[in-house]
């Protein structure tokens, strides 16, 4: 029956560092907590300081050490709550957090959701199908942000409902759009599924045609000296610029000094960079990588290429910078996507499943209008 007053168990990843799915967690605490819901954060990324914190120089023993402290803190958490909210990502993650929290809700009759982001889902659940789906039919509810996903689950005969990522559309209402023409942003973790090889190949194409460009890389990761060095091999020094890891609080004022958000992603679902992008008005164009399809509709919210195809990405940018009213018209599209992603459109989803019933129903929901072709 539904319940009032709810305590909701969330466990993954939460901020700090800056990342999508931890930034999907606490914009899901934050958004019931603002509706009277009791939240307690169990968090997957401990980090430690003072004394401890050599223990994070050691890939293998931090977890050994960690995981009885994780463990420990989210049976305790379970104790008098409604529901369990599980954030999953594939293979490692799976094994350490998404199955045995998955079981411990069981055993402890706690309702539980499985929210599973991540584009490695097809690969992960064709190799470990035989343990991990017997797993996920043990939740309650299984969630994912995208149709690409809910395809993946459906061929292994899950079934998984879709709610699109959040995003906070306040953070972007409040910062004017700084003039200019020929200002790229990507914003992803400078690993090898993401591409960012890609996109700077790309963008040396673009300078050739457009000397003025430039082109700012938002993130950090296991790449950054070797995608330094390929910049520098592109003779691009004078006009790309890394920033490394910054706050997700910073990232409306870096979009609002762009002009166009390029992605060349390898692997991917959902990016939350893309609907960042969409939220800050910006034209996207990115390769159709995975679950990419279904956040942009080419033609119409942005620009999709093949994957690795840098000369094509380089092309698609260059025809928006040709044509500026083709880029309006895509962000303006995109940015009614972002609307269809806020809290007020999906919160009743998530009460649903969560059984409990509406802390705080609105007077009404805002409008979310028609896309122009």
């Amino acid at each position: 029956m539904p319940r009032r007053n709810p305590r909701i168990v969330l466990l993954g990843e939460f901020p700090p560092p800056p990342g999508g799915m931890a930034q999907q967690a606490e914009l899901l605490a934050d958004s019931l907590e603002r509706e009277g819901c009791r939240v307690s954060r169990c968090r997957t990324n401990i980090h430690w300081s003072g004394p401890l914190r050599r223990v994070e120089s050691f890939r293998y023993l931090r977890t050994l050490v960690k995981l009885p402290l994780i463990y420990g803190r989210f049976v305790h958490a379970l104790g008098g709550a409604s529901v369990c909210h599980i954030f999953s990502n594939s293979y490692v993650s799976f094994a350490l957090f998404t199955a045995p929290a998955l079981l411990i809700c069981r055993g402890l009759g706690v309702r539980v959701i499985v929210n599973f982001h991540g584009g490695a889902a097809e690969a992960f659940l064709s190799s470990h199908a035989w343990w991990a789906v017997p797993l996920l039919r043990r939740a309650d509810v299984l969630s994912v942000p995208s149709p690409y996903l809910r395809e993946i689950f459906g061929r292994h005969y899950l079934r998984a409902s879709v709610i699109p990522n959040l995003i906070n559309l306040e953070q972007f209402a409040d910062r004017p759009r700084v003039q200019g023409s020929a200002r790229f942003i990507v914003t992803r973790h400078l690993e090898p599924v993401y591409g960012i090889d890609t996109v700077l190949r790309a963008f040396a194409r673009i300078v050739q045609a457009v000397p003025a460009a430039t082109l700012t890389v938002v993130g950090g990761g296991s790449q950054a000296a070797p995608l330094r060095q390929l910049r520098d091999a592109l003779g691009l020094q004078e006009c790309v610029r890394f920033t490394g890891q910054v706050e997700n609080a910073r990232l409306p004022e870096l979009y609002a000094q762009a002009d166009i958000f390029l992605n060349g992603s390898r692997v991917d679902n959902a990016p939350v960079a893309i609907l960042e992008a969409f939220a800050g008005a910006l034209p996207v164009v990115s390769t159709r990588a995975g679950g990419i399809g279904s956040l942009v509709t080419h033609g119409l919210t942005g620009l999709l290429v093949e994957i690795d195809d840098a000369e094509a990405l380089a092309d698609a940018a260059l025809t928006l910078l040709h044509h500026p009213e083709q880029a309006r018209a895509l962000a303006a599209n995109a940015l009614a996507v972002a609307r269809a992603s806020t809290w007020s459109h999906v919160r009743l989803q998530w009460y649903e499943y969560y059984h409990l019933d509406d802390p705080a129903p609105p007077a009404s929901a805002s409008q979310v209008p028609p896309l122009r072709a």
